[in-house]
């Protein structure tokens, strides 16, 4: 998922066909191998659906995804700030 700089955080683009496919590929192999996989986003499974061009390949790569997976909500506020080039450090003056 390719999000262009200085775009706001409401617009996402969406998958084309050819990454949707690897990404259902990776997911779809390391499944059925068994195999770990690190995911994070920060969109909620249901708004993933429009991302994709098939909606059937969007189905079952989120079937895949949720019927196996672990899932860990953070709800919180961001680290990102912090992290920002020019930002004194806390405790500094």
């Amino acid at each position: 998922m390719n999000i262009p700089p200085g775009s706001s955080a409401n617009h996402c683009q969406g998958v084309h066909s050819e990454g949707a496919a690897s990404l259902y590929d990776l997911v779809s192999d390391r499944a059925i191998a068994g195999k770990p996989l690190i995911l994070t986003s920060n969109r909620a499974p249901k708004d993933w659906y429009p991302l994709f061009p098939n909606p059937v390949v969007a189905e079952s790569l989120l079937d895949r995804l949720i019927n196996t997976s672990h899932q860990v909500l953070m709800d919180g506020p961001s680290y990102r700030p912090r992290k920002r080039p020019g930002r004194i450090p806390d405790g500094t003056a």
